[in-house]
């Protein structure tokens, strides 16, 4: 994807706690990038993700992150995330890293989130409202995954 295909993205300074010896940005901190990325879309939707009244909450069930070129101790980058596809109780995110002023993809992943019931612990639909303003917010560059019942 390029930087224009997103409606989002956050600044983020690597930090020295994040780095190996090598001053390379350690494997695992993309996933901490990826999901602070992805809670700062939730609050620039204005979506509250915890305590929620519904008693719906979101599990992570998949984080992939494939690395391009790596980042070093204090690089200036930006975090960028979309949600790519709503399904019936699913929601996937895209995420990609670029240098604050470049073009070059450093990184990209996925994450994928199951809505489910705090009070019964099962999978539940995902919320209207996230649904509505995921797709006012990300239009026609999002794939909704038509429910099909198994009954």
């Amino acid at each position: 994807m390029a930087k224009t295909d997103f409606t989002f993205s956050m600044p983020l300074r690597v930090r020295w706690a994040e780095v190996d010896a090598q001053r390379v940005v350690f494997n695992a901190n993309y996933v901490n990038y990826f999901s602070l990325a992805l809670w700062e879309y939730m609050r620039a939707l204005r979506f509250r993700l915890v305590d929620r009244e519904d008693h719906i909450d979101f599990h992570t069930v998949k984080i992939s992150v494939e690395l391009k070129v790596p980042l070093h101790f204090d690089d200036e980058v930006e975090i960028f995330a979309r949600a790519s596809c709503i399904g019936r109780t699913s929601l996937t995110f895209a995420l990609e890293i670029y240098p604050r002023d470049g073009e070059t993809m450093h990184s990209s992943g996925e994450i994928v989130w199951v809505s489910f019931d705090r009070t019964n612990c099962r999978p539940a639909p995902v919320p209207q409202a996230l649904v509505d303003l995921l797709r006012g917010r990300e239009g026609e560059h999002m794939r909704v995954k038509p429910f099909v019942p198994t009954d």
